[in-house]
């Protein structure tokens, strides 16, 4: 699909929101956990392991797993309730260890749920590079080379497709160019731990995802990461839903543009938001 297709394909969509019935709202926030299984996950929902190693280690932490963050070391709280699903970067005795850990959504008809999935997530941007001390020149405390240590993606499969996966979105890839300025020093200093959250809204408008029934998975993959968690999961649109932090229709300083993160946009191009309102423009 060219970039004008998709860009008329994500116009299309919005369009169909603003003159369709309310779409459903799926959410999720990990709160039917009973606070002592750790293999537990909410109805549908499923994990798979690319090493059968990686599980048996710390308990599962370094899997996917649904956890209380006042139980754990350095991890800020839940943003809905108090519990939400994490993963730890996997080490053991001869140092870290690769990582291919999938969590997996229940199946979505996309035509009732409006085509976006939003999420809050816990991360450190400091992380999102690779700290290693071979990558690091510690005369200017800077990295050698900003490549990537472990990522977050998300993969969407149509239940047709008998299980072949689409990477439709990287944490590294979305994000660099935020964070790729800051010197090694900075982001140590600003982002050691995962304390940093955003919330995320990653919208399928590729045409044959319309009307098709999907499921989403989120990818952590990579070696010598960080923690990650994810809380709040929605499957859907809903007109205050929109990914953006402290943006929307009754915000009375809402005279700016914004990007989907919150971030004042002096010259707004792509999606951007002004009075509460998704906008496009080419």
């Amino acid at each position: 699909m060219t970039r004008l297709n998709k860009i008329f394909s994500l116009l299309l969509l919005f369009l169909g929101m603003a003159f369709t019935a309310q779409a459903q709202v799926e959410l999720e926030s990990f709160e039917g956990w009973d606070g002592a299984d750790s293999e537990w996950l909410p109805e549908g929902w499923t994990e798979e392991h690319t090493d059968e190693y990686i599980p048996t280690l710390a308990d599962g932490q370094y899997t996917w797993h649904v956890m209380d963050p006042k139980t754990q070391k350095s991890m800020p709280d839940a943003t809905d309730g108090k519990y939400y699903v994490g993963i730890g970067f996997a080490k053991d005795g001869n140092g870290d260890l690769y990582q291919d850990e999938w969590l997996i959504s229940p199946a979505y008809k996309l035509s009732e749920y409006g085509g976006t999935v939003n999420f809050d997530l816990f991360y450190s941007p400091l992380y999102l590079f690779d700290v290693s001390t071979s990558n690091i020149d510690f005369d200017n405390m800077d990295f050698y080379e900003r490549r990537s240590s472990a990522d977050l993606q998300i993969l969407v499969r149509r239940m047709l497709d008998n299980g072949e996966w689409d990477e439709y979105w990287s944490l590294f890839g979305s994000l660099y160019a935020d964070w790729y300025t800051m010197f090694y020093s900075s982001l140590i200093s600003a982002f050691s731990t995962i304390d940093y959250h955003q919330h995320d809204t990653v919208f399928l408008t590729d045409e044959e995802y319309h009307n098709a029934t999907v499921q989403i998975a989120f990818r952590y993959v990579g070696v010598g990461g960080y923690n990650m968690a994810i809380d709040k999961f929605r499957m859907g649109y809903a007109s205050n839903v929109t990914g953006v932090k402290g943006v929307n229709d009754n915000d009375n300083n809402n005279d700016n543009y914004y990007d989907l993160q919150g971030r004042v946009l002096r010259y707004p191009q792509g999606i951007y938001i002004k009075n509460g309102q998704k906008t496009l423009r080419r």
